[in-house]
């Protein structure tokens, strides 16, 4: 008689068993004491890296932080520096502000250019969503090019072929079809068979089986030429038809063909209200140094550039025009250029 141990084994006296049965609580204990070390180890890793991830995390908030700061800073030191350069010349700083955003401003421009620039963006509007819907096109395509398929009874994928809405009817016609054709083919010669075994049994075998051996494939391809053809010219009908209304669909244009279209005509578009806004800045502008000519003043020209009139006119190759003393007609002061700033602001509202 032996005693099992924790251990599995069998021991031949009680403390032998006892022994192992200790050595096995202690190595379980020892297992035990390790895997929760390793749990720890774990767990203070997986903390590490969260913490770091936090730190990096806070890091570059930090620094978006700081560069927002700097930013705004910037902005409201410019912003005062300008302010100040305005109190010196004695203008209203508004008054600039609102006069280099109607010189810029396509709502604040005559009325034919204002329809200009409606019919314009009304066409690129168009543009853009005949191009959002291209994905329509290549879904026809990839119909055309299943009805190919099964035009040519390249049913390979058919599972692929089903999926396609307006195709399923060709798939199930095709596959009825020829289930009838098999079905009606199997009757034709089971029928045949019958008939010849009641002759054999009125003539005797040995007259009859010749017939039956020649007969079964003359039947056979007899009922099968004029059903594949019939089901042929039925599938390729449909598929015709399918084709057809496709294709209208689809405007007999490709894919590639109309997406290249529509990119040219959207960069004409884009073009073509740049030219209409570099137009009308260009009008504005010369009303601007008609006005400089016979009012020349000094400090309102240096204004105007420290309010960074010059950088905007240069997005449309345009240039701030600078005039020579031999250009000036006459001179004037802060007041003309007040009026002729609110005045002008004020035009097309």
């Amino acid at each position: 008689m032996g005693f099992y141990g924790k251990d599995g084994q069998i021991y031949d006296t009680l403390d032998k068993k006892v022994g192992a049965d200790s050595r096995y609580n202690q190595q379980e204990k020892q297992n035990q004491l390790l895997e929760e070390q390793n749990k720890l180890l774990a767990q203070q890793e997986r903390e590490r890296q969260l913490n770091a991830i936090r730190e990096e995390n806070r890091a570059w908030l930090e620094e978006q932080n700081k560069k927002e700061r700097d930013r705004i800073q910037r902005e409201h030191s410019e912003e005062m520096r300008l302010l100040s350069l305005c109190d010196e010349v004695g203008i209203n700083k508004s008054i600039i502000d609102n006069y280099i955003n109607y010189i810029f401003s396509e709502k604040q421009v005559e009325e034919k250019e204002r329809k200009l620039f409606e019919e314009n963006n009304k066409i690129h509007k168009q543009l853009e969503n005949e191009r959002s819907t291209l994905w329509n096109d290549e879904e026809i395509l990839k119909k055309i090019k299943i009805i190919k398929k099964i035009k040519n009874n390249d049913l390979s994928n058919s599972d692929d072929l089903i999926g396609y809405y307006g195709l399923k009817h060709l798939v199930e016609e095709y596959n009825s079809t020829n289930d009838k054709i098999g079905n009606g083919i199997l009757g034709s010669i089971v029928t045949a068979i019958l008939i010849f075994l009641f002759l054999g049994l009125l003539v005797g075998w040995w007259t009859i089986w010749p017939f039956i051996i020649f007969s079964v494939p003359i039947i056979y391809y007899l009922c099968l030429i004029p059903s594949k053809n019939t089901t042929k010219i039925k599938i390729e009908k449909d598929c015709d038809a399918e084709l057809r209304k496709l294709k209208k669909e689809l405007h007999n244009k490709t894919l590639d063909n109309k997406e290249e279209e529509i990119n040219k005509k959207i960069d004409k578009s884009i073009d073509d209200h740049y030219n209409i806004m570099k137009r009308c800045v260009d009008t504005k502008l010369n009303e601007l140094n008609e006005f400089r000519i016979n009012h020349y003043n000094y400090k309102i020209d240096k204004l105007l550039l420290d309010m960074g009139l010059d950088k905007k006119l240069k997005e449309y190759k345009l240039k701030y025009k600078i005039i020579s003393k031999e250009e000036v007609k006459a001179t004037g002061d802060v007041d003309d250029y007040v009026v002729f700033f609110t005045k002008e602001a004020e035009k097309y509202n």
